[in-house]
């Protein structure tokens, strides 16, 4: 168990590692679109003819700065997003409840495929996925929310309990079908290498010349 909890937090620094690496490169993206419209804008009216250019108008060879009120705006938004406990909370309980999912997905389509009952878990893990992704939304609208997110977190947790029972189900169905297929192999396999052994011992002592 104290394992599992020290792998569940790797996995958690992971995951909102990867979502800090992700929203700086939207920022940059973003900056880097706007600062290349701009220059294109500005080069296209220095190629066209004077003639053709709007009456007042000053050009300059100088590429534009990048809006930097804009840019201000998206680097104070960022800032709140990452220094909010409760959107950290929120990207936590998203990474548990889709991990959860997607292994129940994979246990009930393994279980599936090998022939193990499931009964209905098939089209519940598809019932279960679609209320993981409302679920998802919810708590990705409700996270930066003032007044808090704490239904959109009960609805991933329940989820992840459903999902977490749904894993359960499928590897107890076929743990069953592996021991009953197992549980009689194993006798006779080792009654026929002991057949097989005695089989040859007993050509060995015929073709042993005589004293």
């Amino acid at each position: 168990m104290h394992i599992t909890g020290i792998e569940d937090l790797v996995i958690g620094a992971a995951a909102v590692a990867g979502l800090v690496f992700l929203l700086v490169v939207i920022v940059l993206t973003a900056a880097t679109t706007l600062m290349v419209r701009r220059v294109r804008r500005r080069w296209q009216a220095l190629r066209r003819p004077v003639h053709l250019r709007p009456s007042g108008s000053r050009l300059s060879t100088r590429v534009p700065a990048i809006d930097r009120r804009r840019l201000a705006a998206t680097g104070a938004s960022l800032a709140t997003t990452l220094a909010s406990a409760r959107w950290w909370a929120t990207q936590r309980d998203r990474h548990r409840m889709w991990r959860a999912v997607t292994a129940a997905k994979h246990a009930v389509a393994v279980a599936r495929r090998s022939g193990a009952p499931v009964g209905d878990l098939p089209a519940l893990a598809s019932r279960l996925e679609a209320a993981a992704r409302s679920a998802d939304a919810l708590a990705r609208a409700a996270a930066l929310s003032p007044r808090g997110g704490a239904p959109a977190s009960t609805d991933a947790r329940q989820i992840e309990e459903a999902a977490l029972e749904m894993h359960r189900a499928a590897v107890d169905s076929l743990q069953a079908v592996t021991t009953a297929e197992v549980s009689p192999l194993l006798p006779s396999v080792l009654l026929e290498v002991q057949a097989v052994t005695a089989g040859i011992r007993a050509v060995s002592a015929l073709r042993r010349p005589a004293t």
